[in-house]
C-alpha cells in the first residue's frame, strides 16, 4: 500500500488542473485504501479539490505532494476539518466503519413538524393530511372528466403558440395596468364560449373553441389574486400565490425544457401500437386551477351525497348547463366572492365537453352558424331564380 504514495504523488506532474487522464486514474483509485488517501492528503497544509470529468467525483489533492485522493460515487468525501456530508453511500462498508473523519449517517431524523410523527427516513417523510386521519381538504380527483383532461393536454400541445401569444399580450398590458391579465383571460374565455355556442357545440370547431375557453378560464384562475379561493391564505400564503403566478408564465414563455413541435412518425407510432399517444402536455395544465377544480368536486360530493358522479355516466341536457355557465361568468365579473365562481366555471366547461363527446344526443342547442349559412344559400338561390 505504501508503494502507492510516491506513485500517487508523481501523478501531479502530468495532470492539469482538471483531470483529463481519468481513464488512468480509474485503475489507481479503487486500489487505494482510505487510510492511504487520508495520509496523502495530510501532506498538504491546504486541500485542493479537482472535479473528475464524467464521474461526479471530487478528488482532494495535496498541494505539496500533489497526490492523495478520496472518491465517492455520489458526493464528495471530505477530510477532517471539513463539513462532512451525510451521504457517503459511495464508500464500501469497511471504509464507512473504519473512517473516524466521517460522521455517522442519520438514517432516521426527527423534529420535522409537517411530517407524520415528525420523522423522515433517508430524508423522505410523509406529510400529514390537512385534517389528520381524513382526506378532506385535498380535493376529489376521480370526479374530473378523464376525456376532458386528456383532450386538454393534447390541445395545449397543438395550440401552444396561440397560448403563448395570449400570455405575452396579457403580460405586456399588465406592466402598466395591474390586474389586466385576470380580466383579459376571463373575457377571452367568455367570448370563446359564445362563439362555440353559435355553432351549438355541434362541430369540431365549436369543441376547439370550448377547450380554449376552458384553458383561458384556468389561466385566469392561475393569475388571479382575487379572494374567490382561500381568501384568508390559510392553505397558501400570498407569496406562494405570487410565486405560482410567475411559474405559470415561465412554464410557457421561458420553459426549462424547450417546446418540441409534434412531427408525425408513422413507423414510430406503428411500433408503439396500442401504447401510442397523441402528443400531450399534462405538465402545462394550470396546477392552481386544477387544485380549485378538485376542491369544487369535494364540495359537490358534500352537496350530492348520494351519487356525485352520476353526470359522468348519465349526462345531462346541455342547455341547462349552459345556463349555469352564464351565471358563473356574471358572478366573476361582479366579483361575487361568496363562492369560487372560477372553479364553478371550470367545472361547467369540463362537464359540457364531457357530455357533448360521450352523450351527443343530450345536446339540445341550435347551430345558429349553420342556420345562417342555410338562409344565405336559400336567399342566393332565390335571387338566381328571379334573374332567370
Amino acid at each position: 500500500g505504501s508503494l502507492l504514495i510516491p506513485a500517487a504523488c508523481r501523478l501531479r506532474g502530468w495532470l492539469p488542473h482538471r483531470w483529463h487522464h481519468w481513464s488512468a486514474m480509474r485503475a489507481v483509485l479503487p486500489a487505494m485504501p482510505l487510510r492511504l488517501l487520508r495520509r496523502c492528503a495530510s501532506h498538504s497544509g491546504r486541500a485542493h479539490r479537482h472535479c473528475l470529468p464524467g464521474a461526479g467525483v471530487v478528488a482532494v489533492v495535496g498541494a505539496a505532494c500533489g497526490g492523495g485522493v478520496a472518491a465517492s460515487s455520489r458526493s464528495p468525501v471530505r477530510c477532517e476539518g471539513d463539513d462532512v456530508d451525510d451521504d457517503i453511500r459511495g464508500l464500501s462498508r469497511s471504509q464507512r466503519q473504519g473512517s473516524s473523519s466521517l460522521r455517522r449517517v442519520q438514517v432516521v431524523t426527527e423534529g420535522h413538524a409537517e411530517y407524520i410523527k415528525g420523522l423522515k427516513i433517508w430524508g423522505v417523510g410523509i406529510k400529514d393530511d390537512p385534517i389528520p386521519g381524513e382526506k378532506r381538504g385535498k380535493g376529489v380527483q376521480h370526479l374530473r372528466s378523464t376525456q376532458w383532461v386528456y383532450a386538454l393536454a393534447c390541445f395545449i400541445q397543438d395550440h401552444f403558440a396561440q397560448m403563448c401569444g395570449m400570455m405575452r399580450y396579457a403580460l405586456l398590458i399588465e406592466e402598466t395596468c395591474p390586474g389586466y391579465d385576470f380580466r383579459y383571460f376571463v373575457n377571452c374565455s367568455e367570448g370563446l364560449f359564445h362563439k362555440a355556442l353559435d355553432e351549438g357545440l355541434q362541430t369540431q370547431n365549436s369543441r376547439d373553441l370550448l377547450m380554449m375557453a376552458s384553458w383561458c378560464l384556468m389561466a385566469a384562475a392561475e393569475v388571479s389574486q382575487d379572494p374567490f379561493y382561500d381568501r384568508h391564505h390559510v392553505r397558501h400564503s400570498e407569496e406562494w400565490r405570487r410565486s405560482m403566478r410567475r411559474d405559470f408564465y415561465a412554464s410557457y414563455l421561458e420553459p426549462e425544457v424547450p417546446f418540441v413541435e409534434d412531427v408525425e412518425d408513422v413507423g414510430f407510432e406503428t411500433a408503439l401500437g396500442k401504447y401510442g399517444l397523441s402528443s400531450c402536455r399534462f405538465d402545462l395544465i394550470p396546477p392552481v386551477a386544477l387544485e380549485r377544480l378538485d376542491i369544487h368536486n369535494e364540495l359537490c360530493r358534500v352537496k350530492w351525497t348520494f351519487d356525485p358522479g352520476a353526470w359522468l355516466r348519465e349526462g345531462f341536457l346541455i342547455s341547462g348547463r349552459v345556463d349555469s355557465m352564464h351565471r358563473h361568468y356574471w358572478s366573476i365579473h361582479a366579483r361575487d366572492y361568496s363562492e369560487d365562481h372560477l372553479a364553478h366555471g371550470i367545472w361547467n366547461l369540463m362537464a359540457l365537453y364531457h357530455v357533448i363527446v360521450i352523450f351527443p344526443e343530450k345536446n339540445d342547442l341550435v347551430n345558429f352558424a349553420a342556420l345562417r349559412e342555410s338562409q344565405r344559400e336559400m336567399s342566393a338561390h332565390g335571387e338566381d331564380e328571379s334573374r332567370e
